[in-house]
């Protein structure tokens, strides 16, 4: 048993690191045409903003807890864990420009849901269709906003 110190930085860092993730694809989706990247932009700045509200509160709360409260010692599985899902996310920024975005984001919803643990194959069919479907009939269909194309789609 080790006893609590005020921030735990191994959470501070990984919302850091999720942070300059963020950033860094603020800066690629920069490249993407005008009526295209908005959306990736707005998606990064909201979890750019979240980190940051979830950084405040871990903080704050904290603070507020007794330093000496004795707490059970983590193991580097949660570090390990967002950094896999920031990979994943890196590698759809970069699949988006080959395979196209509806390929892309299929493939990802799939795979980031099957490793956050869902493993009905219905589950992760319908909600990766459902997505893209959803994410067709908002975006190109009512706001008349191309995806990226790629290879498949």
């Amino acid at each position: 048993m080790g006893f609590r110190l005020k921030i735990d930085l191994k959470e501070i860092f990984s919302l850091g690191v999720i942070i300059a993730i963020c950033i860094w694809l603020y800066s690629v989706a920069k490249n993407f045409p005008e009526a295209t990247r908005r959306y990736p932009q707005l998606i990064l700045i909201a979890a750019v903003v979240l980190a940051l509200i979830e950084m405040i509160l871990k903080t704050v709360r904290s603070s507020k807890a007794d330093c000496q409260e004795p707490v059970e010692k983590k193991s580097n599985a949660v570090l390990i864990r967002v950094i896999t899902v920031a990979s994943i996310c890196v590698m759809y920024v970069f699949l988006v420009d080959v395979f196209g975005f509806f390929s892309s984001t299929a493939v990802f919803s799939f795979a980031l849901m099957y490793y956050l643990g869902v493993r009905k194959p219905v589950t992760l069919i319908a909600v990766a269709a459902g997505l893209n479907i959803g994410v067709y009939l908002l975006f190109v269909t009512f706001l008349r906003i191309s995806m990226p194309q790629g290879l498949l789609f």
